[in-house]
């Protein structure tokens, strides 16, 4: 009950650090004292008031953390300059001093870790918090993941580990959507014959449309951004059509209006 009390409240930081990390991606530093220890899961974001206005709710943006240090109260977002959306403007104009105001961290895309393996896709904004998901997972964790960019050069950089099967798909400037490859990649995965989790994250036209079998099988809920399911499976059956005729849904998948974040999983039937 307090910790849902204190997120209603807004959280002072600083922009201490930027660079360039990819073609078109910029990491944005933010620290400040209020923000050491903060309760944080990988995976949650950080809802940011980008400009004051009289309406709250137009100046509100949310942006996936990529790292978090709770010792040093530091947050750094990782952030896809593309268009002239508000989003956009403002990781592109913010400058080392600049005050942020924002809630959080919060959101409930988060970790399954009884899972025996861990199933990750999405393009350059969901590569954000999958990473930081990963990066959480213990050595002995089996990671499969299949992340998509425009071209080599807009891959966010990963810390190389043991156990996780990693490729990324290039659109090679076709739109992101469901034929731009991520789609095909992920449908294409052999997946063990047991029960796993899956985590999608991207943009609402590739994952709000159920174009794959991990999506049909999980049937996931209606939202837009990234969410998850369970998945399972029968041990006769090939890998790619257990995960389609046997995947279940989460109890806590459900449709949700907040744009781009979703649920987190539940254990359910195998």
């Amino acid at each position: 009950m307090l910790a849902r009390l204190r997120e209603q409240f807004p959280r002072l930081g600083h922009v201490v650090e930027t660079e360039p990390i990819a073609r078109r991606l910029r990491r944005v530093r933010i620290a400040g004292d209020a923000l050491r220890d903060l309760p944080y899961l990988p995976g949650q974001q950080l809802r940011m008031r980008l400009t004051p206005t009289i309406f709250m709710r137009d100046s509100l943006r949310t942006y996936s953390v990529w790292r978090y240090d709770p010792a040093q109260g530091v947050f750094d977002l990782c952030i896809l300059l593309h268009g002239d959306g508000s989003r956009t403007r403002w990781a592109a104009a913010v400058r080392v001093g600049d005050p942020v105001t924002f809630w959080g961290p919060r959101g409930r895309f988060v970790l399954e870790p009884a899972a025996p393996y861990h199933v990750f896709a999405g393009e350059e904004t969901g590569a954000v918090a999958i990473q930081a998901m990963i990066r959480a997972l213990p050595p002995s964790a089996r990671i499969y993941c299949r992340l998509e960019a425009d071209t080599p050069a807009d891959e966010l950089p990963a810390r190389a580990r043991n156990g996780i099967d990693l490729r990324w798909v290039h659109r090679g400037g076709r739109p992101a959507g469901p034929e731009s490859g991520l789609v095909d990649a992920v449908t294409r995965l052999e997946l063990p014959g047991v029960p796993g989790a899956a985590y999608f994250a991207g943009e609402a036209a590739d994952l709000r449309r159920p174009p794959t079998p991990l999506h049909r099988g999980a049937r996931l809920a209606a939202a837009r951004g990234p969410r998850q399911a369970v998945l399972g499976s029968e041990a006769e059956r090939t890998r790619a059509s257990a995960v389609r005729e046997r995947a279940a849904p989460t109890r806590r998948s459900r449709p949700r209006s907040r744009a781009r974040r979703g649920s987190a999983p539940s254990p359910c039937p195998a």
